[in-house]
């Protein structure tokens, strides 16, 4: 079997994060594995799962069944957690440097789990062309020349106030 065209990286785990996390997780799941139907093993799906609950299913037996796409799921326990020291419980980064290290396919995109993408920008990575990099060419604005004419000024003098400060006075002439 070849390798994907592109993987795609998300974090989560089974903890209801920002409110019926799994139904937006099994939408996102469920729309990719549609979209890619007619396109077979143009993406691979990779679920990193970080620092699992206890006293909640693990999300390979919670996730939407897929008919069309290559799902791996990774599992970042907590020990391995524990031992980073970072007082958040999901380090959605790390997870997602996990999976990019892991990753098959040719071009890697990571992304959060409840994004729907759009049939067009599928069908346009199924055409399997590489990516257009534009560059812009440098914007050079030339400043005008400025011309300064010199300064004739008298040496700082210096006065002492009756109330401690001082003023500090010069006179110029052009």
């Amino acid at each position: 079997m070849s390798d994907p065209y592109l993987s795609v990286v998300i974090v989560g785990r089974n903890d209801d994060y920002g409110v019926d996390f799994m139904a937006r997780l099994n939408t996102f799941v469920r729309s990719l594995d549609r979209q890619v139907k007619n396109h077979p093993r143009l993406v691979e799906l990779i679920v990193v799962e970080w620092n699992p609950l206890p006293d909640r299913q693990p999300l390979a037996e919670v996730l939407t069944k897929v008919n069309n796409l290559c799902v791996r799921i990774i599992t970042v326990p907590n020990a391995v957690h524990e031992q980073i020291g970072h007082t958040s419980p999901v380090l959605e980064y790390y997870g997602k440097n996990v999976g990019i290290r892991r990753a098959r396919g040719r071009f890697v995109l990571t992304t959060n789990p409840d994004i729907i993408f759009t049939d067009h920008l599928i069908n346009e990575i199924a055409r399997n062309q590489p990516p257009v990099v534009v560059q812009q060419p440098p914007v050079v604005v030339q400043q005008p020349t400025v011309t300064v004419q010199p300064v004739n000024c008298s040496p700082w003098t210096e006065t002492q106030n009756p109330d401690g400060t001082i003023t500090r006075t010069r006179t110029c002439a052009q």
